[in-house]
Formats: C-alpha cells, sequence, structure tokens
C-alpha cells in the first residue's frame, strides 16, 4: 500500500513538474529566431538638431525590394500619411526640444514603427545684455541661498546644505534674519516662492515640496519625481527646475504637472537651469556655476536673453569663500531687480543693460 502510494506521488510530481514546464526537456523549442526589421531611418540622424520653423526631411531605407505602402507620422493628436520613403514634414508647435513622433510604416499587410529623436532649436539668438549696479545690500555669508524672492522690502530665502537647510525672512536694508525655520537634517533646502499667501519650498533630492503660511508654520507637503532646484510662480503656476534644460511647470494646488518646457538657445539645450524669477513675461533662470542668466519665454522654452553678471563680487569678496551666482528676486512693487550668490556677503539691485546699447 505505502509502495503504491509513493509510486502515485512520484507520478503526480512529475505530471505536475511536466505541466508547469510546459514541455518536457527533449520537447521544449528552441528560442525563435529574431526578426529582421525591414524598415531603417536612413535620416535624420537621432538628436540631429533643426532651427524652429524649418522642415524635417525623413529618409526610410526599405529592405529585400520590398515595396513600401504608406508611412503615417503621429504627433500628439496630428496624424500625416505619406506614400514615399522620403518626406518633408513641417513641425507646428512652437516649443523648443525634442518632440515625441511615431513613424508608422505599412508594406505587405505587416507594419513596423520607428521613433525619430530630433531637437528643435530656437530659431534667434539670445540679445546680449550686461549690468550696471544700483546699490548694494549687507548679505549673511553663511547663507546658502538656494531660493529668493522679496516681498514688502522683506526678502524670503531658502538655504541649503545639509543639517543647515533654513526659510528664513530677512530685511533687504539692513540684512537682519527677522524670522527663521530650520529644515529637518534630511533635507537640503533649495527653491522657494509664494502663491496664495503660501509659501512653498523645495528639497533635492528628498522628492518633497513643504508650504507654509506667511508665519513658517507648516501647512501640506507634495511628491515630485524629479530633483527639486529653482522654484518661482507664474500667475496660477509654479515653474520648477531640476537641474537640467527642463522646466516643470506644476499646479501649486496638488503639484501635479501641467506641462514640461525644453529650454534650448539657437545652439543648444541649456542644462542646469537651476533659481528662477518671473518678470516682464519670461522665466529668469541662474545657470548652475555660470555668471549669467538666461531669460526664457514661458510660451516656448526659447531663450531670449542672455545677461552677464560676471565681476559682481570683487576678487577680495570672491575669495572668502563665496561659491556662485544664485539668486534672482523681482520687487514689483519699486521695480527693482535683486540678485546674489551662495555664501556671498551683498545682495545687488541691478539693472539689465542691452550691450548694443552705450552704457
Amino acid at each position: 500500500m505505502m509502495k503504491f502510494f509513493a509510486t502515485t506521488i512520484t507520478a503526480t510530481l512529475i505530471f505536475i513538474l511536466i505541466s508547469c514546464d510546459g514541455s518536457t526537456k527533449e520537447e521544449r523549442p528552441t528560442k525563435s529566431p529574431r526578426i529582421k526589421k525591414v524598415v531603417r531611418l536612413k535620416s535624420p540622424k537621432s538628436n540631429q538638431k533643426f532651427q524652429l520653423g524649418n522642415d524635417v526631411t525623413f529618409n526610410l531605407a526599405i529592405k529585400d525590394n520590398i515595396v513600401l505602402d504608406s508611412v503615417t507620422l503621429t504627433y500628439g493628436h496630428e496624424k500625416t500619411s505619406y506614400r514615399t520613403s522620403t518626406f518633408s514634414w513641417k513641425y507646428r508647435s512652437p516649443q523648443t526640444g525634442s518632440p515625441r513622433i511615431k513613424l508608422t510604416a505599412y508594406f505587405e499587410g505587416r507594419k513596423e514603427v520607428l521613433y525619430p529623436k530630433v531637437r528643435f532649436l530656437s530659431a534667434h539668438e539670445p540679445e546680449e545684455f550686461t549690468y550696471k549696479v544700483v546699490r548694494s545690500f549687507p548679505h549673511d555669508k553663511k547663507a546658502y541661498t538656494q531660493g529668493l524672492y522679496v516681498k514688502d522690502n522683506i526678502l524670503v530665502e531658502s538655504t541649503g546644505q545639509h543639517k543647515e537647510s533654513t526659510l528664513r525672512k530677512v530685511d533687504l536694508q539692513s540684512g537682519k534674519v527677522l524670522k527663521l525655520v530650520k529644515l529637518p537634517d534630511s533635507f537640503f533646502g533649495e527653491g522657494c516662492t509664494e502663491w496664495n499667501n503660501q509659501i512653498f519650498q523645495l528639497t533635492w533630492k528628498s522628492n518633497t515640496a513643504i508650504v507654509y503660511d506667511q508665519d513658517f508654520n507648516e501647512l501640506n507637503r507634495f511628491s515630485y519625481p524629479t530633483e527639486g532646484w529653482g522654484l518661482t510662480t507664474m500667475g496660477d503656476t509654479l515653474v520648477m527646475s531640476d537641474g537640467t534644460e527642463k522646466l516643470h511647470l506644476v499646479n501649486p494646488r496638488d503639484f501635479s504637472e501641467i506641462k514640461v518646457l525644453e529650454v534650448y538657445d539657437n545652439k543648444k539645450a541649456i542644462k542646469d537651469l537651476n533659481e528662477l524669477e518671473f518678470f516682464n513675461g519670461l522665466i529668469y533662470a541662474n545657470v548652475y556655476t555660470k555668471d549669467f542668466i538666461v531669460a526664457i519665454d514661458p510660451q516656448t522654452g526659447a531663450v531670449m536673453q542672455k545677461i552677464d553678471l560676471s565681476g559682481l563680487l570683487s576678487s577680495d569678496e570672491q575669495i572668502n569663500n563665496t561659491d556662485v551666482l544664485n539668486g534672482i528676486a523681482y520687487d514689483s512693487e519699486n521695480d527693482k531687480i535683486l540678485v546674489t550668490g551662495k555664501w556671498w556677503p551683498k545682495v545687488f539691485e541691478v539693472t539689465f543693460v542691452s550691450k548694443s546699447d552705450p552704457i
């Protein structure tokens, strides 16, 4: 009886193993040969650059003398069909960057899909500006400035560094810290801005935005998937940088993403976008480690202006442990532009002067 029971169990286990595997070792099919692609994109090359307004010519290579029936180009809700392997397409969006394009080639009852990657540059060279210093104000040299805006002659400033990050209100004239809250040690403070009387502060790699009232009482926290760098308010929208060429337009009510801008001038992507400020209809952005600011069209992502701010600090001030330019604030009540940097001893009020105009 026991032998019969053992034999039954053994047979059952073998059946289960064969059933789970789908076949015995001898019956298992060999690996299917890789299906060769018939259609290949000859041009444009991957990441080839075009200026906005220019047509893109696509050229497909078809193997084995197969006759192409048609090609459909899909971009967003736009679908355009072509009957030849070479055709031109006009990118009608005004936005710079890399649009998601899909090509579907049809032939002999089959189809293949390609995803060309092209980049669109601004069609205009940025206007070059320099600056004139109107006056300077004292600034806490221990403040590693990450975010900055001004309201009622008071600077609201976010500072960084691990275990040293803060949010503070500072008297512009004297540099005196009027109110300060320290962030948890795990947070590295980044950009800050105000919307609907609430203060928003980003963190670098914690994927967390903290929302405060005017007395720095925490009201809420939101999550976002990228790094947090700069932050500004554009009407009913927040604009956030993440250290790349991308600007994320988000809803301040829940931090959901509305749109992404890819920032390009007429030659390349502008990466390392950092602290932000919106005024005069443009988004002004520090470029990390650079002594210039770029002014960006919020509709297209194109760089409209480049402002050279090199030489703001004297050589004596620069050797005393100062770091890079970072911090733009616009006083709309008094039409003042304020700039500073990480661990800088001064905040400067400046005017931007076109390099084509005599100073």
